[in-house]
């Protein structure tokens, strides 16, 4: 099936409104659909603080109560500095990290639309090291993204998993060492990892710091390795998720930061995504996203906290995470006239 083909096809789906999850394996060319005439995978989907047992799955899509609308109104600048501030003097008296995020909210006017499946492909061509996906449930509604992050890699045969410490933003190309600031933050989200593994009594070894990249901006990583059991990946997944990456730590405190100053529901944003097959199990965190409906759309983004923090400078880090989806997303706004020939 060609690029074309693909698009069309996404948009088809999202009109008829059933759950389906279209997605591409970081560094893999072929395009994967889950939409129930498949069996031998299932994509799941967990919310912000949900747990194993709470994902919504296809093609086992089970019934739950509740929908999560798309956001409408963005956070603004003041709330953002505000909340910040906030965040730092809780990080200054505990002496850890909180993940405060924002929003950027659109409108889709009547006689407009956004070009989905476009957009979805324009992302998944762009983002090759990532794993991309498009999912819809009537649960969770329509969102897209594309995820650096490795929660969880568990091959079933060898019983060997990997995942990652991912944590630490400035922009591409910056030369020089990174400071102190960054370089602490990923070791919040290590020592944690690791420190919830050996509580389950699985050793972990960490791998040297290294960075990803991701469109304008760099991440510091680190690969976390260890060995362990087919029936313990649910325990792993509720011992590490959400990740200091994603929440802060303590993880208690950072929790309690995030539902007093964030004033908007995260939904999926910081919860995952599990792909299981015969041979592997894999989980990615759901961030760098937009959740979206015929309305409009809800741009996520968000940065860790701590007590070196400067509220401005977390603010730029923020457009710098979400600018590229937004302009993308952008340049797949049409008239409906447009809409209406675009393939002819």
């Amino acid at each position: 099936m060609d690029w074309n083909s693909i698009q069309c096809h996404i948009n088809a789906l999202l009109d008829g409104g059933n759950p389906f999850a279209v997605f591409m394996l970081p560094g893999d060319s072929s395009v994967m659909l889950a939409d129930g005439k498949r069996q031998d995978f299932t994509f799941g989907i967990v919310p912000w603080l949900g747990s194993h047992a709470d994902a919504v799955c296809i093609p086992t899509l089970m019934p739950k109560a509740g929908v999560m609308p798309v956001e409408r109104h963005s956070t603004t600048r003041e709330d953002y500095l505000y909340g910040v501030g906030k965040v730092i003097e809780s990080c200054q008296c505990r002496h850890g990290k909180t993940v405060y995020s924002r929003i950027i909210c659109a409108d889709i006017k009547n006689g407009e639309r956004i070009d989905w499946g476009m957009t979805a492909i324009k992302l998944f061509m762009s983002h090759n090291h990532c794993f991309r996906f498009l999912y819809f449930t009537p649960q969770t509604g329509a969102w897209l993204g594309a995820t650096p992050e490795l929660l969880l890699d568990f091959c079933h045969s060898t019983g060997r998993l990997s995942t990652v410490a991912l944590a630490g933003t400035r922009r591409r190309g910056i030369p020089g060492e990174w400071d102190e600031k960054n370089l602490r933050e990923n070791r919040f989200v290590s020592d944690y990892i690791v420190g919830q593994l050996d509580n389950l009594g699985i050793k972990a070894e960490v791998a040297p710091l290294g960075e990803v990249g991701y469109g304008n901006i760099s991440h510091l990583c680190a690969e976390i390795s260890a060995s362990s059991t087919s029936d313990m990946i649910p325990t792993i997944l509720d011992a590490i998720s959400p990740t200091p990456a994603l929440c802060g730590f303590p993880k208690a405190d950072a929790i309690n930061d995030i539902c007093n100053y964030e004033k908007h529901d995260r939904g999926c944003y910081g919860g995952y995504l599990a792909i299981t097959t015969r041979e592997r199990f894999m989980a990615y965190v759901n961030l760098r996203c937009v959740h979206f409906d015929k309305h409009g759309y809800c741009v996520f983004g968000g940065g860790g906290i701590t007590e070196q923090s400067d509220a401005e400078t977390e603010y730029a880090e923020t457009d710098d995470k979400t600018r590229p989806l937004i302009k993308l997303i952008e340049s797949c706004r049409m008239q409906d006239d447009k809409w209406q020939n675009r393939f002819n």
